[in-house]
């Protein structure tokens, strides 16, 4: 994946649908193993990934972590999107449309 950026967040386990705290990579903004948390934004600059103020971007997101917390149950997805608005996180889900960003060519697309 080369450098990526990691987002702390919390998702739903589909076993026991309590929430469970995850680590996800993304490329977005400057790439060089940065923190974030939702409502974080974004910083830019060095091995910049994106284009900087865009107003409604979503990322390509991996889990780092596959097991839930609580029951241990695996999880049946490790794609999700990383929302983005005017460099901020707003949010993460998982993955709607995987071919999205084959068309893009990118880690990003911009979305309305």
């Amino acid at each position: 994946m080369g450098a990526f950026n990691i987002l702390h967040a919390q998702i739903p386990c589909p076993a026991c649908g309590k929430q469970t705290d995850v680590r996800i990579q993304f490329k977005f903004g400057d790439t060089w193993q940065l923190e974030y948390k939702i409502g974080d934004r974004i910083g830019w600059g060095g091995n910049a990934t994106g284009k900087p103020g865009l107003p409604n971007v979503k990322v390509s997101g991996s889990l780092e972590t596959t097991v839930c917390d609580t029951c241990s149950a695996s999880f049946e997805r490790d794609e999700f999107d990383v929302l983005v608005q005017h460099d901020v996180i707003i949010g993460v889900r998982e993955m709607e449309d995987p071919a999205a960003y084959f068309t893009s060519e990118s880690d990003y697309v911009e979305i309305e």
